[in-house]
């Protein structure tokens, strides 16, 4: 039996502690009361930190047990398995510049969609579409940043 919340509060500490140790190198600020470069990575970082220890206090507390025995060898755990490899070709072919920004999240879009429980391919294909179009004229056209 495992509590989830004890699993992502040491998964999101251990990030904390990265992104902390991370940001040791930049400085914080040279002028007094202006932030430097290091200011919010070390402010994120405590977030996570503390946020982790009150997500494990509760879990340790709560005891709720949200995966049963066999749930890894059910057909949601391989649900989540296909996102998992999903989310890390999208994340390594954003990372290394593999195709553009728009092919790219339509077939993300369309297969966390899919194994998400819609099976309708015009539903898929819309929702796909619609966001990625929608997340690039955002980014492009109002926040001003190139994708």
């Amino acid at each position: 039996m495992l509590n989830a919340d004890n699993i992502i509060a040491i998964f999101v500490g251990l990030l904390g502690i990265i992104m902390f140790w991370g940001s040791r190198t930049l400085p914080s600020g040279y002028m007094p009361g202006v932030p430097g470069p290091g200011f919010f990575p070390r402010l994120i970082s405590y977030g996570l930190i503390i946020l982790s220890i009150i997500l494990l206090i509760s879990g340790l507390k709560n005891r709720k047990t949200y995966f049963e025995k066999g749930f890894f060898r059910s057909e949601n755990f391989k649900d989540w398995i296909w996102i998992v490899i999903a989310t890390t070709f999208y994340v390594f072919a954003w990372i290394f510049e593999i195709g553009t920004f728009i092919i790219n999240s339509i077939i993300y879009f369309s297969v966390i969609v899919y194994f998400f429980g819609e099976k309708r391919i015009p539903y898929i294909l819309a929702l796909s579409v619609g966001f990625t179009f929608f997340t690039f004229y955002f980014f492009t056209n109002v926040l001003r940043i190139l994708l």
